[in-house]
């Protein structure tokens, strides 16, 4: 199938309102089954395509930035979101359905340099790295939740590859930093139309005292919050269909940690669902590209476990 006329590759990387209307109307002449009628159920899910993690600087002709970059740009997840929009629309039939992670995030978060205050009575800037070594040295003191803040780091470092992090302000709640990338945003709607896919949002991050990297939990469980555990409804949701897509940014961060979940629950109690999940490596990037030997590591060990490591490419041909 061909691409819709109000498609252009160009427009991945540029901010605008999505065009719904004309979506919709080029939906509703494309005359595609009815997701409802596949006889081989396939769910794509989609982590965290959103703009500041995927919108690039644009400049015009006089070095003036007309576009600025997503506070928490990925380096190269422009392609990977056009790679994924590309094959929604070559390859509908092959979705049944859609879930799409949206990462929100509110202005007091253990992750942002408000949260801490160095020795010289500064606030780390972002991409510091605060271990429990640092706090355990009183290099770093937190504002708030005092007692949690000081033993949190401890307790991500026994659950997670990475230490804790300041980030940058990202994905603010209400902020067109938040939103899904437009281009991809037509592709949903365009997909939900055409084959009757009511896509599934499943929003994290506004857990005040732990990051949220993976989809379906977060890095530390937070017992008195809504989404301080695993989100057990959505991975069994997951699971019971015929073929797991995953794509999404970053490799490094929130799409590592989203496998290691689905690593874990699935091969606890549905083995089985491993042997159905298909990597698209080309809809994804990392943060520290630099730590490349570590992801290729990672993806060995999903393969080990029967995951398929591929890319849309190789769906589509």
């Amino acid at each position: 199938m061909g691409f819709p006329g109000y498609y252009n590759a160009e427009d991945v990387g540029k901010r605008y309102a999505p065009r719904l209307a004309l979506v919709s109307e080029e939906a509703s002449t494309a005359n595609l089954t009815l997701s409802a009628n596949d006889k081989i159920r396939s769910v794509l899910v989609m982590i965290d395509m959103q703009q500041d993690f995927v919108m690039p600087e644009i400049k015009d002709d006089k070095e003036r930035v007309i576009q600025a970059a997503g506070s928490l740009k990925v380096e190269g997840a422009v392609d990977d979101v056009r790679r994924l929009i590309e094959f929604i629309y070559y390859c509908p039939d092959q979705i049944s359905s859609i879930v799409l992670t949206l990462d929100q995030h509110i202005p007091w978060q253990i992750f942002f340099s408000r949260w801490w205050k160095k020795r010289d009575g500064t606030s780390p800037i972002p991409f510091t790295p605060i271990t429990s070594e640092a706090v355990q040295a009183k290099d770093f003191r937190p504002l708030l939740e005092k007692n949690w803040s000081l033993d949190y780091p401890v307790k991500l470092e026994q659950t997670s590859q990475a230490p804790l992090f300041i980030w940058p302000d990202h994905c603010m709640i209400g902020t067109d930093g938040a939103a899904l990338v437009p281009a991809l945003a037509e592709a949903v709607h365009w997909l939900s139309i055409t084959r009757g896919i009511q896509p599934i949002y499943l929003f994290k991050g506004t857990v005040p005292k732990t990051e949220h990297y993976g989809p379906f939990c977060p890095c530390v469980e937070v017992t008195n919050n809504p989404q301080g555990g695993l989100n057990t409804i959505m991975l069994d949701q997951i699971a019971k269909n015929d073929r797991i897509l995953f794509a999404g940014e970053a490799e490094d961060f929130c799409v590592h940690e989203g496998m290691v979940q689905v690593l874990d629950y699935f091969g606890k109690l549905h083995p089985d669902a491993l042997k159905k999940i298909q990597f698209l490596t080309d809809c994804t990037s990392m943060v520290f590209p630099d730590n490349r030997q570590a992801a290729d590591d990672f993806l060995q060990e999903m393969a080990n476990k029967g995951i398929q490591i591929t890319t849309t490419q190789k769906l589509a041909s």
